[in-house]
């Protein structure tokens, strides 16, 4: 809708209240910097620039103002359902909380702001060791691991994992890692989701359970890819490949899939499964649609401004979609295990 209309940033409505009460869930959730941080100010996603500019206006002076303007609004009736973890929080808690300790919205408020800035500093550092760590092959080099601190290794490792798309690596993961690896011989593996970690002499490996796919360098840059046509087509480093038909119902202009950019699972992306229905982050969809973290890793595709255009296990980005014409094309991901598929009901309309 912002693009429609000419729109370059998108005001949200998000208070310090609503920033308190995200530290808290993120925290009754075991959440490190990174979730502490809650809510940022700003952010930019699909080319458009968002702002929370009541970030550190308590909800009384926003209600305050309201009435004495007598401005009109629209309340979330779902706000009131105790059905919901924030709801039960923003009604039963955060008011006793508030009645004992007076200013304490607002100090909650400044430690997500401080975790904010330290979950930054956190990835620069982890950006930083990822030079020394990570091997040509996207393996983890055992030798450089061993020579970091503990609180180090525990960050590389976290890192390691994220960015190879096995997903937030659990606690006792990590635990067992920093305890067991340093002295485990060639061969040792350990569980990780859809994954397994195994370790040989001189690194430690990430392996699909499902399918042996190559994990992306350190170095390794976007492939831009022509697939503007029907046919197969290879996505190396990935196995498999992606088959491109004419769609009879819903589908892509063949100048979407002209210069079409593949990679890997970038950060900050949203997916829209259906054409009405309400985007959200990759992590989320991925949950509703209950898929295996196996299935996770790629490949992705981008669009020449790097919006998402095609996830795997999820399809194409309902946001690209056009209605029937003449030539609109249809896309998926055949894993180089697969059997021969079926289109989806979808694509036939």
């Amino acid at each position: 809708m912002a693009k429609a209309l000419g729109a370059s940033m998108v005001l949200l409505a998000h208070h310090q209240d609503d920033q308190a009460e995200t530290f808290l869930i993120q925290a009754l959730r075991g959440g490190g910097p990174a979730g502490l941080a809650a809510m940022p100010r700003t952010f930019k996603r699909h080319g458009v620039q968002w702002a929370r500019p009541w970030l550190t206006s308590p909800a009384s002076a926003i209600g305050c103002y309201v009435r004495a303007h007598q401005l009109s609004f629209v309340s979330d009736p779902s706000n009131l359902d105790p059905r919901f973890a924030r709801s039960r929080l923003r009604n039963a808690v955060m008011p006793m909380l508030a009645a004992q300790f007076p200013h304490s919205i607002a100090d909650i408020a400044s430690s997500a702001k401080r975790c904010a800035e330290a979950a930054q500093c956190l990835d620069e550092l982890a950006q930083l060791d990822a030079q020394l760590l990570w091997q040509a092959d996207g393996s983890l080099s055992r030798a450089q691991w061993y020579k970091l601190s503990a609180a180090r290794r525990a960050l590389g490792l976290r890192h390691w994992l994220q960015a190879h798309g096995a997903g937030n690596a659990p606690n006792s993961l990590i635990s067992r890692l920093l305890d067991e690896l340093p002295c485990a011989r060639s061969g040792a593996t350990w569980p990780c989701g859809g994954y397994k970690l195994r370790a040989d002499k001189a690194a430690l490996r990430l392996e699909s359970t499902r399918v042996a796919a190559p994990l992306l360098p350190l170095s390794s840059q976007p492939i831009t890819l022509d697939l503007s046509r029907p046919g197969r087509y290879g996505a190396h480093p990935w196995q498999g490949q992606f088959v491109v038909a004419m769609a009879q119902g819903m589908g892509l202009e063949p100048q979407a899939l002209k210069a079409v950019q593949l990679d890997g699972r970038r950060s900050a992306v949203s997916f829209q499964a259906a054409p009405h229905a309400t985007p959200r982050s990759l992590k989320k969809q991925f949950q509703s649609a209950q898929t295996p973290a196996q299935e996770r890793g790629g490949p992705y595709l981008y669009g020449p401004n790097g919006d998402l255009l095609f996830a795997p296990a999820l399809g194409i980005d309902a946001r690209w979609l056009r209605a029937p014409a003449e030539r609109l094309l249809y896309i998926q991901w055949e894993p180089a295990d697969a059997a021969v598929q079926q289109w989806p009901d979808t694509m036939l309309g």
